[in-house]
């Protein structure tokens, strides 16, 4: 199994020269993707994306539109990473709807749950076939301290020793795909 972390560009504002950065940075990361797709079937890319896929992923999407993170080229650079056969852990299972894993500090967007889904775990299609469960973990939000957090990496696939679970086929990898809740400060 290859592990891929990612800390995308933010990209700024979309009439930053961030922007087309970023952009350009996508089309960078799915060129590369693809090869190690080849070379490495059992892929799982994750981290922080900073593009909210779809207006589920957004609090307000009408107060966000035309703005970075989600704007249609950057969406069209996350579908691109999709097409190459990556799948969305957390879109292969039910969510409750406003679930986010960024909330900005500034005017208590935790507490009033305006956020955005940013952060994700993309699976190849045997660990996708292989997840069991993908969720975002709040809890780790409601510190008196947040920090961006390592937890979720930890919880989202584990060592293959350690997770193996018995069916007729027998052992089996058991993948678990998690997110801590994370803000900026």
């Amino acid at each position: 199994m290859r592990l891929v972390c990612v800390y995308c560009p933010n990209g700024q504002s979309l009439d930053s020269d961030k922007y087309p950065y970023k952009l350009a940075w996508f089309d960078a990361l799915a060129a590369w993707l693809k090869d190690e797709l080849v070379r490495h079937p059992k892929l799982a890319v994750l981290g922080d994306y900073n593009v909210a896929p779809e207006d589920r992923d957004v609090h307000d999407p009408e107060a966000w539109k035309d703005s970075v993170l989600v704007s249609e080229p950057e969406r069209e650079r996350f579908r691109n990473l999709l097409a190459l056969g990556l799948k969305d852990s957390f879109r292969l299972f039910e969510q409750p709807e406003k679930s986010f894993s960024w909330w900005d500090y500034r005017m208590m967007g935790f507490r009033r749950n305006h956020g955005l889904r940013i952060d994700h775990i993309l699976l190849s299609e045997p660990l996708a076939a292989a997840c069991t469960a993908a969720s975002i973990d709040r809890d780790m939000r409601k510190l008196e301290r947040p920090r961006i957090t390592r937890r979720c990496w930890r919880r989202s696939v584990q060592a293959p020793e350690q997770c193996f679970r018995q069916n007729a086929l027998g052992p089996q990898p058991e993948i678990h795909a998690g997110y801590a809740s994370r803000t900026t400060s």
